[in-house]
């Protein structure tokens, strides 16, 4: 479930009725809550919902300009000159780590036998998670009102492999390329996966985004194994907000909690930007 409040309407006792009438749905055990920094007063000290995780950021960074103005407070076009080469570098290194494994990101969709194949071996494997479906990455990433984002499919030799959302975000100045979702073949191999990532850099220094950035749930081992080095985890403390998981569950058997820790969570499933 999801929804959107104008912020012209927004009140702290809509959102207390809308979490109480979510737990009192009774066609669901579990409900898992993300939170920001006015909801999460709400979720600790008065629904009191035990926290089973959370949501890790991790990024990489591709120039500098946009740290350096906001440091020195005017523009630093001579700084970003300096690093150019560094983009350049990262541009290679993503094009030959393409070439070398055949991974590529195309905008082509898959048929309709192509994604379901693949997500259904991706549901048996990546643990507990949230809807992934044909209809969903439609709705949540090309025709939903609001967070769309561009689904690239990712394919080795022209076969299918998968899928990765990606959305360019401006926060304070800077550019980020953020990963919004992915599934994939979870057949492909490290050097695979990591070429995957290589050529998200390589794409980001492409399109001038300042960093290549994540936020998503690296408790769950597809997600950790595929979103690793070379991105650097960033603390809590240099994000707008934590993003612990709140968890109402029916029943709170302690190994049932400890399970949902390991919830495959990325930004399609709550929108943090």
């Amino acid at each position: 479930m999801d929804f959107v409040i104008d912020p012209a309407f927004r009140r702290a006792d809509q959102t207390i009725r809308l979490i109480r009438a979510g737990s009192q749905m009774e066609d669901g055990d579990i409900i898992l809550h993300g939170s920001n920094e006015m909801s999460d007063a709400l979720y600790r000290k008065l629904f009191r919902y035990p926290i089973v995780g959370s949501l890790t950021a991790a990024a990489f960074p591709l120039r500098v300009r946009g740290l350096v103005a906001k440091i020195a407070g005017r523009a630093a076009s001579r700084v970003d000159v300096l690093v150019a080469p560094w983009r350049w570098l990262c541009r290679g290194i993503g094009a030959a780590a393409q070439a070398l494994t055949g991974i590529r990101l195309v905008e082509a969709a898959p048929t309709d036998a192509e994604m379901d194949e693949m997500l259904q071996a991706f549901r048996e494997k990546a643990g507990p998670h949230f809807e992934r479906s044909r209809a969903f990455v439609d709705w949540r990433f090309r025709a939903g009102p609001v967070f769309n984002a561009r689904v690239l499919s990712i394919r080795t030799k022209g076969v299918f492999r998968g899928y990765v959302a990606v959305r360019r975000v401006t926060v304070e100045g800077f550019e980020f390329e953020v990963i919004i979702d992915f599934a994939h073949d979870l057949r492909l191999r490290g050097s695979e996966r990591l070429a995957l990532r290589l050529a998200l850099i390589g794409m980001t220094a492409r399109r001038g985004g300042d960093a290549l950035f994540v936020i998503a749930n690296f408790a769950n081992d597809a997600i950790r194994q595929t979103l690793g080095f070379p991105l650097v985890p960033i603390p809590d403390r240099f994000l707008k907000h934590p993003t612990p998981i709140f968890a109402h569950v029916r029943d709170h058997r302690e190994n049932r909690l400890k399970a949902l820790g390991g919830t495959f969570m990325t930004l399609a499933d709550i929108d943090y930007l």
